[in-house]
C-alpha cells in the first residue's frame, strides 16, 4: 500500500512564517517561549486574509501538562475536580460578579488575621450591617487576652469574693481618659494628702497620731497652735493627773479664762492656786465672794466671821463686841465704852498730842482692894491730868477716894 505524506511548510528556527495561503499550514520546531513563535502551529487564516495565526503547538501543550489543581510555574491554570488549586497569586484581587466586581485592597498580612477564624457563617453574620468599624478596632481585640470570667466582671457582675487586699493589689482607673491600674498603696498616698471631707465616718479604730486644723492628738497629749509657736496643751498623766498649759514664745501674754454659761465649779480634795502675781477674785457689782458658805466678801467688808485669827492685820478693824481679842499690836486710835481686864494693870504708851479717856462705872465690892495707877515713862516723869470743856463751861478734875482710901503723893 502506497504512503501519502502530507508535509507542510517548517522551520527548526523560532520565528512565524512570512505568508500562508488560504488553509496552509506551518510548524516552528524552535525553543518556545513567550517571547518567540517557537514550536507552534501556524495556518493561513482564508477568513481573515490568509493572515499567519497560531493554533497551537507543542508550546501551549506544554503548560498545561501538570496535575490538575497543582499551581506549576510558568504553566497554565488547571483546577481540580472540586474547582481549586493549590495556590493562587495576583497583584489585585476582585471579588464580586461580572461587572460589579470589588477590589480587595487588604494586604496579605492584614488577610492572615483571619488565619484560624473558626466562625460560623451566623456567627459572622452578627457584623453584618454593623457600621464604624476599622481595622484598629480589630487590632484592640486582637490585644486582649481576658477570659471570659475577666469580662463578666467588668459587665456588670454582682458576685463578690472574698478577697485579703494588699499593697501590691490593683484598682481599674480612668486616667484621664487612659484605663490603668492603680496600686492600693497610690491609692492610700492620694487620700492622706487629698482627702478633705468624711462627713459620714462614726468610727476610724485607733490611731497613733491625728491633727485636725491646727490641733494635734499625740497619744495622751492635745497640742492646740494658735500662732506659730504659741500653744495651749492638754496632757493626761499617770493616776489620771491632768495638766493645761498655755505658752506666748514672744512674751507673757499666753491667758488662760475659763467662761461658764451658768455655775462654774473647781471640785477636788485639795485646790491650789499659786499664782507668780496677784490672785483676783471680782464677782459682778452686788455680788460676793462666799468662804465656806458663811463668810461673806462684798466690796472690800467681811461679815459673817466668827473667828479671826491673826499676828497682822492691816486696815481698820470694824465691828460688834469681840472678847476673845488677846493683842491688837500697835494702835494709831482706840476707843471704848468699858474696859474690863483681869490684869493688874492697863498699859498704854501714847504720843504726846493724843488724850487717854479712863473710866469705871461698874460697883466695886467684895474684899479685894482695887487700884489705879497711872504713870510715865518720859524723861521727866511729868504727867497730867485734866477735863476739858469745849463749851468753855467750868471743868473739874475730882479725886474721890474709897472708904480707908488714900490720896498723897509719892
Amino acid at each position: 500500500m502506497a504512503t501519502n505524506v502530507i508535509k507542510i511548510r517548517r522551520t527548526t528556527g523560532s520565528t512565524a512564517p512570512g505568508t500562508l495561503n488560504a488553509g496552509e499550514l506551518a510548524f516552528s520546531g524552535g525553543s518556545g517561549t513567550q517571547g518567540n513563535m517557537g514550536q507552534r502551529l501556524f495556518i493561513g487564516d482564508p477568513a481573515n486574509s490568509n493572515a499567519v495565526t497560531v493554533i497551537g503547538g507543542n508550546y501551549f501543550s506544554n503548560l498545561m501538562d501538570h496535575a490538575h489543581g497543582t499551581t506549576t510555574a510558568s504553566s497554565g491554570l488547571i483546577v481540580d475536580a472540586n474547582k481549586s488549586t493549590s495556590e493562587l497569586r495576583t497583584g489585585a484581587l476582585y471579588l464580586g460578579t461580572s461587572g460589579s466586581d470589588t477590589l480587595i485592597t487588604a494586604t496579605a498580612a492584614e488577610l492572615n488575621t483571619l488565619d484560624g477564624i473558626t466562625s460560623t457563617v451566623a456567627e459572622l453574620n452578627l457584623l453584618d450591617g454593623v457600621s464604624g468599624l476599622v481595622q484598629a478596632d480589630f487590632t484592640k481585640l486582637a490585644a486582649v487576652d481576658s477570659t471570659a470570667a475577666e469580662l463578666n466582671i467588668v459587665d456588670g457582675g454582682t458576685s463578690a469574693t472574698s478577697t485579703t487586699l494588699a499593697d501590691a493589689d490593683r484598682l481599674v482607673v480612668n486616667d484621664n481618659g487612659t484605663m490603668v491600674q492603680v496600686a492600693l498603696t497610690d491609692l492610700e498616698t492620694y487620700m492622706e494628702t487629698s482627702l478633705d471631707t468624711l462627713s459620714n465616718v462614726t468610727s476610724v479604730g485607733t490611731l497613733t497620731a491625728l491633727t485636725v486644723d491646727d490641733v494635734a492628738i499625740n497619744g495622751k497629749v492635745v497640742t492646740m497652735t494658735g500662732s506659730s509657736g504659741d500653744t495651749a496643751t492638754m496632757t493626761v498623766g499617770t493616776n489620771g493627773t491632768f495638766d493645761l498649759t498655755t505658752v506666748d514664745t514672744a512674751a507673757a501674754a499666753a491667758n488662760m479664762t475659763l467662761t461658764a454659761d451658768g455655775t462654774f465649779e473647781a471640785v477636788g480634795s485639795t485646790i491650789t492656786l499659786d499664782s507668780g502675781g496677784a490672785i483676783n477674785l471680782e464677782p459682778a457689782a452686788g455680788s460676793a465672794i462666799l468662804l465656806d458658805g458663811t463668810i461673806s466678801v462684798d466690796a472690800g467688808v467681811v461679815t459673817g466671821a466668827t473667828s479671826i485669827t491673826s499676828t497682822a492685820f492691816v486696815g481698820t478693824l470694824s465691828t460688834a463686841a469681840q472678847p476673845n481679842i488677846t493683842s491688837t499690836g500697835t494702835l494709831t486710835s482706840f476707843r471704848s465704852t468699858g474696859i474690863d481686864d483681869n490684869a493688874d494693870a492697863l498699859a498704854m504708851t501714847l504720843d504726846s498730842s493724843e488724850r487717854i479717856i479712863i473710866g469705871h462705872t461698874a460697883s466695886i465690892s467684895g474684899v479685894q482692894h482695887m487700884k489705879l495707877q497711872v504713870y510715865s515713862t518720859t524723861y521727866d516723869g511729868s504727867i497730867s491730868l485734866g477735863r476739858w470743856n469745849d463749851a468753855g463751861n467750868a471743868s473739874y478734875l475730882s479725886f474721890i477716894k474709897s472708904r480707908n482710901g488714900t490720896i498723897g503723893s509719892n
